[in-house]
């Protein structure tokens, strides 16, 4: 043994014992100092991609406040077209009033209110007589059987109107 370094079993201090198993230590290198042109290229790239990521940002932000701005204005537009909408359906009400129809027929039209008011029903030989008209069949014997029984009775629109199908 050396004079100054004492062996210490298990520790890797000093000779290794007979029959003890010494790591090896890995390979030690001098590292190479990259050179300006590497770092320089390093920078760049790092530049450029930093600049291309800010660009690509500021396009994206254009394109959010364009496409909120016309959402704005659409938005705007729906507005407008409801308040339009509720006008014009005001109107609509106000021109269907039964007060306003019968004040414009009375004025503007010169109708008067009868004093009576007269219901006419149709008898069976003018429903017959439409429904040949139209071109359509005439009810089977059965159907026929009903309306002369409901005739006999003195029939009423809602009696008759099955017969006439679609016809006035």
């Amino acid at each position: 043994m050396s004079a100054g370094v004492i062996a210490v079993p298990g520790l890797g201090i000093g000779a290794p014992q007979p029959g003890e198993v010494v790591a090896r230590r890995p390979r030690l290198r001098i590292a190479v100092r990259p050179s300006r042109r590497r770092v320089a290229g390093i920078a760049f790239a790092s530049a450029s991609v930093t600049l291309l990521a800010l660009f690509a940002a500021a396009v994206f932000q254009t394109v959010l406040v364009q496409g909120q701005q016309r959402l704005d204005r659409l938005d705007r537009q729906v507005s407008q077209a409801q308040d339009r909408f509720d006008r014009l359906r005001a109107d609509v009400a106000e021109l269907e009033s039964p007060e306003r129809i019968v004040t414009v027929a009375h004025h503007r039209l010169g109708m008067v209110q009868p004093d009576t008011v007269t219901y006419l029903a149709p008898t069976l030989e003018q429903v017959v007589a439409v429904v040949s008209a139209s071109g359509r069949s005439l009810p089977d014997e059965a159907e026929a059987d009903a309306a002369i029984a409901i005739a006999d009775e003195g029939p009423t629109w809602s009696q008759l109107k099955p017969f006439m199908g679609s016809a006035p």
